[in-house]
């Protein structure tokens, strides 16, 4: 339902969470807006270089959000990339 505050809190976590990552150095490869189908709609979305500090790595977006950071980033147990989000990575011997 269109007046769900629920549903338009997606869209706000999504934002936010975008924001905080490209302040960051993250990267925006696809989408990164709100979809054109209205406010309650978010891009499906690409982040590459996402900090392994970054917000999206420890909230969930409930959007259609992916976010990739190089493996390095998140080699620490405590890097915090693995807590909510599934994340790919390599280092400079993966093959690019």
């Amino acid at each position: 339902m269109a007046s769900d505050p629920g549903t338009l809190e997606v869209a706000i976590v999504a934002d936010a969470l975008l924001g905080d990552a490209v302040r960051r150095g993250a990267r925006v490869l696809a989408g990164g807006e709100r979809h054109a189908a209205g406010r309650l709609f978010f891009q499906p979305t690409v982040l590459a270089d996402v900090s392994a500090d970054a917000a999206i790595f420890h909230q969930e977006t409930f959007g259609p959000v992916a976010a990739i950071a190089p493996f390095d980033a998140c080699s620490s147990k405590n890097s915090g990339c693995f807590e909510v989000a599934e994340t790919l990575g390599w280092d400079s011997s993966f093959p690019k």
